[in-house]
């Protein structure tokens, strides 16, 4: 290969470099639509960010028929690397398309109760925080402005005890930081496959091949900052909270025995166990850090869908809830 030749090859592979980083730093505040049964996109006008923010939203088959009752909601926060819409690869799908049928067939085989499906728009890397530099508010356009839209404008039990948060991966993390840091209303929180939950948030540590993606993580979510990182983690949380916590909020850890995440979790839980914080805490044999695999080996279990049935009562005549006020400053 002659020098000129190398050259440009070498342009070629950095420019494809930038733009791949640049994809993945990208802000999307509305995402591509996807279709399913049930499922559909919607946008609210976020006064936060000046601009419309995205989300879909899965409604049970019973919804339309029964238009006196309320119905508890589940805020599901999808993990990070794909885009909002896309989620993570699941089952050779799109996120929100195969949760929403996960969860909808256990509704129409009487499994679960009905309820409404939530997926917010957290960025492809929002890690569900508000970022440092106050450039992607996350977590405050969801608790903020989302949850006080949907309970406007749905038919939702809209008080603590219809609502809970979850998710897997950084939804996981996402889901345990942000109903800890809200049990005044949440009533639920359940985490899969859930990360970063260790201490300190360094490049070096994680699966391998992905150092480069925590480093800008790092840099453009947390500004570099441990301490930062550390104030926003479940684990400060949950010491912070431990008294509104306890008690207050049905916790439940998923975690396969062959997930890159498993140490962590395994250590998340025997924090939560220090601070005396009931929770239900699953190690499931043979499953790595993959949502299709988590969902078919938990579509079988009875105890899993249990979870649902103690945490939602049936849905409830009409009745207007008060508005929650949101108590915690940090």
């Amino acid at each position: 290969m002659s020098n000129s030749a190398a050259i440009f090859i070498g342009i070629l592979q950095a420019a494809f470099a930038a733009a791949s980083a640049g994809n993945e730093d990208s802000i999307e505040w509305v995402s591509r639509a996807l279709k399913a049964e049930g499922l559909q996109q919607s946008t609210f006008e976020s006064k936060i960010i000046g601009q419309e923010v995205s989300f879909h939203i899965y409604l049970p088959e019973v919804y339309s028929m029964q238009r006196e009752n309320h119905f508890p909601v589940m805020y599901w926060l999808h993990g990070s690397g794909g885009r909002p819409a896309q989620d993570y690869q699941a089952g050779g799908g799109r996120g929100p398309a195969v949760l929403s049928g996960h969860f909808g067939g256990a509704m129409r085989a009487g499994k679960i109760p009905p309820m409404i499906i939530v997926y917010p728009n957290g960025l492809r890397k929002g890690m569900w925080v508000d970022s440092k530099d106050g450039k992607t508010p996350v977590e405050s356009l969801l608790v903020k402005e989302l949850i006080p839209h949907i309970d406007e404008n749905f038919r939702t039990i809209s008080e603590k005890s219809g609502r809970m948060i979850a998710g897997h991966s950084a939804g996981g993390y996402g889901a345990a930081r942000i109903g800890f840091k809200y049990p005044e209303i949440f009533c639920a929180v359940s985490m899969r496959g859930s990360g970063p939950l260790q201490e300190v948030f360094t490049p070096s540590i994680g699966p391998k091949g992905n150092a480069q993606t925590r480093r800008r993580i790092l840099r453009k979510i947390y500004g570099s900052d441990q301490e930062y990182f550390k104030k926003l983690s479940p684990r400060y949380l949950a010491e912070k909270n431990a008294d509104k916590i306890r008690g207050n909020l049905k916790i439940r850890q998923i975690i396969g025995d062959k997930d890159y995440c498993l140490p962590d979790n395994v250590d998340f839980h025997r924090h939560l166990e220090g601070l005396d914080i009931p929770h239900e805490f699953i190690v499931l044999e043979g499953v790595k850090h993959d949502t299709a695999q988590l969902m078919q080996v938990l579509e079988k279990s009875s105890s899993y869908w249990q979870f649902y049935q103690t945490v939602f009562d049936s849905p409830k005549p009409s009745k207007k809830a008060e508005s929650f006020k949101i108590q915690s400053a940090s």
